[in-house]
């Protein structure tokens, strides 16, 4: 789809869109070489090697108005869907354009997405309360059960820890 609407391959689309613009020196498409033995062969729906610290900062920079426009934001986590309970999602859940909105035990809510790939875990995002960013990175799976339960706790106890 990037492809076709910006006329562009979307690795280079993205990097000057996203990478360049919020200094995400640490995010890169992985080498040809590098794929097979750690599992980056998922292409644009999560082949990018990224860090915890560029993850904050893509978050920051997503709800700060550096990447879209105020509208496309509200558009982004206006238009949702009740997912809660569904899935990787806790109750009270709710899925917009590429991000979900996560209930947090200490009131409001963060905006974010997890990824799994063989072998690690992520999740963390944006919370709407003024608590800041965060991203969570297991060297495990934990795309279920109890490993998901204590990934999402974490990114809940971290969020709720700001103040």
């Amino acid at each position: 789809m990037i492809n076709k609407a910006s006329g562009q391959e979307y690795r280079t689309y993205i990097e000057r869109t996203v990478l360049r613009p919020l200094d995400l020196r640490n995010t890169y498409w992985p080498a040809t070489g590098e794929q097979t033995p750690r599992g980056y062969e998922f292409g644009s729906s999560g082949g990018l090697v990224s860090t915890p610290k560029d993850l904050n900062t893509f978050w920051e920079g997503l709800f700060d108005g550096r990447l879209l426009p105020g509208w496309a934001v509200r558009r982004t986590t206006g238009d949702t869907t009740d997912v809660g309970g569904r899935d990787v999602y806790p109750r009270g859940s709710r899925y917009g354009c590429g991000v979900a909105s996560i209930p947090l035990s200490c009131g409001g809510a963060y905006w974010g997405h997890g990824g799994d790939l063989p072998g690690n875990s992520v999740a963390g995002g944006h919370a709407t309360t003024g608590r800041g960013n965060v991203t969570v990175y297991t060297t495990t799976w934990a795309a279920e059960g109890d490993r998901l339960r204590h990934l999402q706790a974490a990114v809940d106890a971290a969020l709720c820890a700001k103040r």
